[in-house]
């Protein structure tokens, strides 16, 4: 039950505006089920820990601490890096640290230290190849700038990015881990200002008056945050932020709910959606389709509309306000929700689909006359795309006990024994033709396949299917038959 609790803490911790049980129960506990066991579940975890604490809403929240710490009591830890800059897609390599400690709005210490490269002495801060003669290695930086920052907050410009490198490099050297949690200057600067686009502290300084220049290394870059934070607690004041746990609280943007109240479906419904590849429909109260889309996992992709966000725009609050309903439909492959997806837009001309810009697609390059082998939704059984230059897609599914081998046969038949005319595809079968074959381009390789071109005839061609189709497992191990 304790780490039950915990977890709750910890999701509670990160939404000031609290959260129902049925909330919990889905984002920080990940259960499934009846919102009622939830209600239980949830409640009786929470109802005896003084930790946690329920208003007239219904929402959980985090109770006011009884030890809050005064602004003037709390020390700060204000934290720069420089790092190494790469070329390839390694990760940046810390170069040097500067730090400094502020207790009442004043510097008490600092702390500077360059750290020996890895490869080079390049730095996006100020650190030289002569500094680097002096460092120490990565592991002993940590450990030393783990020592100066005791029983303090961490601050960083950009605090995730400054946690994560040097999270990175502790693991990487064995030293101590930096905190899960700090002031970020930038998201309390955004709070704080909130008709001003703050990109970074450039902007803060700005907008706090103070000056702003290149101050190069870390140490000094340093100096300047540690400025900043002196200012925007005082702003935090004047706001009536005057604690430490009201400034971290503060910084939290306000995470955007959906009403549920005007939609056929709820949380629960979205769910209980499958993790697997499909098409989804949203439409109005009349039932008009509005938008067709595909999606790896039908949960995630159609979850993620109406999840808790800071993000969501208005053209996006307008659009959800006119969904009324949800459906979906399984496929067994990303190539069959294409096909789908296509086929449902050319058909209905969803509102939406219609105004999104059209991106192209890949240039779809030849394929020869080919079979595409792939898992079908149906339980037992295949989806075969047939390619042929020329001329239009055929999919067939098929029962890999081979109960179907007649109808397969005859689709065969008809692809690849000269029976088809190009002038007779409609215009579906070419759009289906076109959209298979720019997928096949990119994906092709690793598709289970059987070129018709290397097989003697239609009759071994098809024995050569049955073998594969018969013996297709799970793995979905890629094969192609010359």
């Amino acid at each position: 039950m304790s780490d039950l609790r915990d977890r709750i803490h910890t999701y509670l911790r990160e939404r000031p505006s609290g959260a129902t049980s049925e909330e919990i129960a889905a984002e920080a506990l990940k259960l499934r089920g009846n919102p009622g066991v939830f209600e239980r579940v949830v409640g009786t975890a929470l109802r005896d820990d003084a930790r946690f604490t329920r208003s007239s809403d219904g929402r959980w929240r985090l109770a006011p601490s009884t030890r809050a710490t005064p602004l003037d009591r709390a020390v700060f830890t204000v934290v720069s890096l420089g790092a190494s800059g790469h070329a390839s897609p390694r990760p940046s390599r810390m170069a040097e640290v500067g730090a400094l400690r502020v207790v009442g709005g004043q510097v008490a210490k600092r702390f500077y230290c360059a750290v020996l490269p890895g490869a080079d002495a390049r730095s996006k801060g100020g650190a030289t190849a002569s500094d680097a003669n002096e460092g120490v290695a990565a592991g002993q930086a940590l450990t030393d700038l783990a020592a100066f920052s005791a029983d303090s907050t961490w601050v960083a410009e950009d605090l995730r990015g400054t946690l994560s490198l040097i999270d990175w490099e502790a693991r990487r050297a064995g030293a101590p881990r930096p905190p899960s949690e700090g002031v970020s200057l930038r998201r309390l600067g955004r709070r704080l200002f909130p008709e001003i686009r703050v990109r970074g502290v450039r902007d803060l300084a700005a907008a706090l008056g103070l000056s702003r220049q290149e101050v190069g290394r870390a140490d000094r870059e340093a100096d300047a945050l540690g400025a900043i934070l002196v200012a925007l607690l005082d702003r935090c004041r004047s706001q009536g932020a005057a604690t430490l746990e009201a400034v971290l609280a503060l910084q939290e943007p306000d995470l955007e709910g959906v009403d549920f109240s005007g939609y056929a479906f709820d949380r629960a419904f979205l769910r209980g959606l499958p993790e697997r590849t499909g098409v989804y429909l949203m439409l109005d109260r009349n039932g008009t389709l509005l938008y067709v889309g595909k999606a790896k996992s039908l949960r995630d992709r159609v979850g993620a509309y109406f999840a808790r966000t800071t993000m969501r725009s208005e053209r996006m609050r307008q659009f959800l306000g006119r969904v009324y309903d949800l459906r979906v439909e399984v496929v067994g492959s990303e190539l069959e929700a294409l096909l789908l997806e296509g086929r449902l837009i050319r058909a209905y001309r969803p509102e939406v689909n219609v105004q999104m810009e059209v991106h192209e697609r890949s240039a779809a390059q030849p394929l020869g006359d080919a079979i595409f082998v792939l898992p079908s939704a149906a339980e037992g059984c295949v989806e075969l795309f047939m390619v042929r230059e020329g001329m239009g897609l055929r999919q067939v599914r098929a029962q890999q006990d081979l109960s179907d081998i007649d109808g397969v046969k005859a689709a065969l038949e008809e692809v690849y024994g000269d029976q088809e005319d190009e002038s007779e595809r409609s215009e579906d079968e070419q759009a289906d033709a076109e959209i298979a074959r720019s997928w096949l381009t990119a994906h092709g390789t690793g598709v289970s396949r059987l070129e018709m071109k290397r097989v003697k005839d239609l009759k071994e061609g098809l024995r050569l299917l049955r073998d594969y189709i018969a013996g297709c497992a799970p793995t979905w191990e890629r094969v192609t038959y010359v």
